[in-house]
């Protein structure tokens, strides 16, 4: 994709962003609130979304709204109150980006337990469909809607270790596909993004020694080019397409 003209505006586009707290989340967050959207942060960290909060109206940015709540929470009357807001103060949801990510132990596949099997499938490939469904009354209402699912190398590269991670990313990536093609004809544009090996919290946990020199910041140009190509008008008119940042080494 092309790089994104700088002084492209995002006004009066509302974006709801999950994982807003940190890293790629928390990054983009602030860069689409420099563009003049209205930012909806979503994380369940309270310390976290408070510090951007606060980033982005020091800024002199649109005010931001914070949404506390954990995700795996986020269903039945818990997100009908967060439709409901968004109806009430919007209208509707131009956007909706998945950034929220969760570690889990690098295994060998033979010691895979099928507990944590399932948790990972739910985090990093149910939780996403359930939000965008959740929030597919208030999307739809939206002239052009977009919704970026984020994913991981490890759907792809077969890296040893990455069981976890690895069929729940490629599973999310299928779905993404699967929106995309069932919302064509209602204008959505849905896509899939892997920005390749990041410095953040998440990979720290798997690499906890690793030299960082070779990742990108999480708010890299080229990282935050990615969504910011796809949330523009240009961007909106593609879907069921997947994006892939190469690694700097």
């Amino acid at each position: 994709m092309s790089p994104t003209n700088n002084n492209q505006t995002f006004a009066s586009m509302n974006l709801l962003i999950t994982g807003a707290g940190f890293d790629i989340g928390k990054a983009l967050a602030i860069r689409c609130a420099q563009k003049g959207a209205h930012v909806i942060l979503m994380d369940k960290d309270n310390r976290a979304l408070n510090a951007v909060y606060d980033e982005i109206t020091a800024a002199n940015c649109c005010e931001p709204t914070i949404l506390k709540i954990d995700a795996e929470e986020f269903s039945g009357e818990s997100s009908e109150l967060v439709r409901q807001q968004i109806l009430s103060d919007f209208q509707h949801l131009d956007a909706l980006i998945h950034t929220a990510n969760a570690a889990f132990p690098l295994t060998p596949v033979h010691l895979l337990e099928n507990s944590v099997l399932d948790k990972s499938l739910h985090l990093l490939h149910t939780l996403p469909h359930q939000i965008t469904r959740e929030l597919y009354p208030v999307l739809k209402l939206a002239s052009k809607p977009s919704v970026i699912f984020t994913s991981h190398f490890s759907a792809h590269t077969n890296k040893a270790f990455w069981g976890y991670h690895a069929g729940a990313f490629a599973a999310l990536e299928a779905l993404s596909r699967q929106w995309a093609n069932d919302t064509r004809n209602s204008g959505f544009s849905v896509n899939s993004i892997d920005p390749g090996e990041v410095r953040t919290i998440i990979r720290k946990k798997h690499y906890p020694a690793e030299d960082q020199a070779h990742l990108r910041a999480p708010n890299d140009d080229a990282i935050m080019n990615m969504y910011l190509n796809l949330l523009s008008q240009d961007g909106k008119t593609r879907t069921g397409e997947h994006f892939t940042l190469a690694a700097l080494r």
